[in-house]
Formats: structure tokens, sequence, C-alpha cells
């Protein structure tokens, strides 16, 4: 038997009750709210939700777009660099990369009804030790962290997104001084 944390739920996400398809519509509390396909709702405490033997999470909503054009100006090597992490994370918590034919049954070692999440990450770290230099667990750890909180903005290399200033590190108040040409003035170049 297998122990893990219990999947964390959010409006859109979509489980399996029994034999029937639910899409989650609300959260209050220890309340979830679920609506069926014909349309009918069911209130449950998430007790009684993940206790149910049928209780599957089926697509939890997936992690945050960035804005568009946040990624324009990001060299092509690190956005490829992000997305690269992307898929293998992607993998870890959903047992299939992305792109992936629905109804593909997941590899064993990313099944997330028999494996638990760090059971995953440990089997993706072995994989991308074999198949490349090494990554660490806690590497992974942290951008799977940042990809569920930022999506693939969290996975962008931070160096490449810091906006430069035209006055360089000289602090605000010497900038905004009356009477200093930030044009003419020895230090301001």
């Amino acid at each position: 038997m297998t122990v893990s944390r219990p999947p964390e739920l959010g409006v859109g996400d979509q489980v399996r009750l029994g034999n029937a398809l639910h899409t989650v519509v609300g959260l209050t509390g220890p309340e979830v709210e679920l609506k069926d396909v014909t349309g009918g709702k069911v209130t449950l405490t998430r007790g009684e939700l993940f206790a149910d033997p049928g209780f599957q999470l089926v697509t939890a909503k997936g992690a945050p777009l960035p804005p568009p054009g946040l990624l324009e100006g990001v060299p092509q090597e690190v956005v490829d660099q992000a997305r690269w992490w992307e898929r293998h994370i992607v993998e870890v918590l959903t047992g299939s990369p992305p792109q992936t034919d629905a109804g593909t049954a997941p590899r064993p070692e990313y099944d997330m009804q028999s494996r638990t999440l760090r059971q995953r990450e440990l089997a993706k770290v072995e994989e991308l030790c074999s198949a490349g230099p090494p990554v660490a667990l806690r590497t992974f750890q942290r951008n799977r962290r940042n990809y569920e909180t930022g999506g693939l903005w969290g996975l962008v290399d931070a160096r490449f997104t810091r906006q430069r200033s035209p006055t360089g590190r000289t602090d605000q108040r010497v900038v905004e001084a009356p009477g200093v040409d930030q044009r003419t003035h020895p230090r301001a170049r």
C-alpha cells in the first residue's frame, strides 16, 4: 500500500467518483461541490471524497500560462531550457508527458495510482541523470514548485528576466536630484 498526501483540488479539476466523471465547481472550507456531465450536483467533504474507493483525480488544472508576450526578449535557448523542464515536470505531475494521446497509460514509474509524488520525482531524476548531466533531486523539486506556482515563466532563468536600469546601480535620490544633468554629469556615464 502506498501512502501519499491527498491531491490539491481546484475549481475546474475533473475527478472520477465511482464510474462517473465530475468537475469541481466549488470549494468551501472542507466541502467540495461536484457537477456531473448531466448537470447534477453533489457536495462532499474532502475526507469523504478522498476516502471513496472510486475516487481518482483525472485532470488537474494546468499551471498558469504566461501573459502573451512575456517570453519576448528572453533568449531562445533560455525558453527552450524552460520548455525542456516543463515536459519532465508535467510527466511527474500528471503521469504523462504533454501532447500524449488521451487514454495512453503512463509509464509504470510515473503512474499516479501506484507511486507517490516523491517516488515519481526520484524516478525522473534517475532517468535524467542516466540520459545526461546529473540533476539533483532538490533542483527538480524546486523547479516543480516553481512550475506549479508560475507555470512556464517559473522555469525561466531569472538572470535573463531582470529589467536593466538606464542609470545602473546609481541611488535613485541622486538620479532625481535637481540641477544634475544626467547626460553631462561625469558620474552618470
